[in-house]
């Protein structure tokens, strides 16, 4: 897996040991927001849809820097990963790790889900085709894609959308 390889990349450089993963409690909160909710009993989260939440950031995150350090041309490497670090440590890598964190809580209703589940826009979200789509198709059954595709949001970046369990 992709994350397993540039963690592993990582231990290699810093001489580090890999540690087990304890990321995602928010997964955790998605469950007990279904069990709220509704009174959802459902199974536990699956694993891989944790990894791919963690790999998914790490190679947006990874592949937006090497593109910015690669674009600028100014300045010795040095200096143009100290710019990029710069200019991605705050607000860009903050709306990723929220995007991350929502898809991972949006995980954790569907585990908690057993029968069907609806598709909501947030209300300060503007338009979206995707989003309004699913909001219009009505419950689901758990674990079925929404006519977007997805089984869960956020369908783009900044999506505030939510999914609840029926």
């Amino acid at each position: 897996m992709i994350t397993t390889e540039l963690e592993d990349e990582h231990a290699q450089r810093r001489g580090t040991r890999k540690r087990p993963s304890t990321r995602w409690p928010v997964r955790g909160r998605g469950v007990q927001f279904a069990f709220d909710e509704s009174g959802a009993t459902g199974g536990a989260l699956n694993r891989s849809d944790l990894d791919d939440c963690s790999a998914d950031l790490a190679v947006t995150i990874v592949l937006a820097l090497r593109k910015r350090i690669l674009a600028d041309g100014s300045g010795d490497g040095p200096e143009r990963v100290n710019a990029a670090y710069k200019e991605w440590r705050g607000a860009r890598v903050e709306r990723l790790c929220t995007d991350a964190a929502r898809r991972a809580f949006h995980a954790g209703v569907l585990a908690a889900s057993r029968t069907n589940a609806a598709f909501h826009r947030g209300p300060n979200d503007a338009p979206c085709d995707a989003c309004s789509l699913d909001a219009g198709a009505g419950e689901r059954p758990a674990g079925q894609p929404f006519p977007s595709g997805s089984l869960y949001p956020p369908l783009h970046a900044g999506c505030a959308c939510t999914v609840v369990p029926a």
